[in-house]
């Protein structure tokens, strides 16, 4: 091991969103924010959802749900979201042609893949999918090398559901 440790310098942290997070919420450290997202997780969760923006097809009914004890919450109760609409969907509107995925190989290959190009590949390869039968709820394995089309095939399944 080693004891390296990453320090971001003063700019680096000023244009960090964790930094606009807690300035949006008059919060003036760190650990004030751990604490306050320990004591009200509440709070804590429906703003982080605010602040990213996640896509919601219908918002939750409230954030979390411990009455089955610790061990069993349930979060965002009532909520019905999709990963692929939130990840790539929203971006592919918003800036199609930014930069969604740099990928090296292992091989030393590059490639890269845009939002509305991830957005397109993604669709297509659902709609293969679904084609064949697969349908919300089913397991699908993915057994493929960390390269594009493995992360095209994670998107397809999760549009899916």
């Amino acid at each position: 091991m080693t004891d390296f440790a990453f320090i971001p310098t003063q700019e680096q942290i000023e244009n960090s969103n964790i930094h606009a997070f807690m300035q949006k919420h008059k919060i003036k450290t760190l650990q004030d924010l751990s604490k306050k997202a320990k004591n009200d997780i509440n709070w804590y969760w429906n703003a982080v959802d605010e602040d990213i923006g996640i896509t919601w097809f219908q918002k939750y009914s409230k954030v979390s749900d411990f009455s089955q004890g610790n061990a069993w919450p349930n979060w965002f109760v009532d909520g019905k979201t999709n990963i692929f609409s939130s990840s790539v969907e929203k971006f592919a509107n918003l800036t199609p042609n930014k930069v969604a995925y740099y990928f090296v190989s292992e091989d030393g290959k590059k490639n890269k893949i845009t939002y509305k190009e991830l957005e397109i590949n993604v669709n297509k390869l659902a709609n293969g999918l679904k084609n064949l039968g697969v349908k919300k709820g089913d397991v699908v394995a993915i057994y493929m090398p960390m390269i594009l089309e493995a992360i095209i095939a994670i998107m397809a399944c999760a549009k899916i559901g």
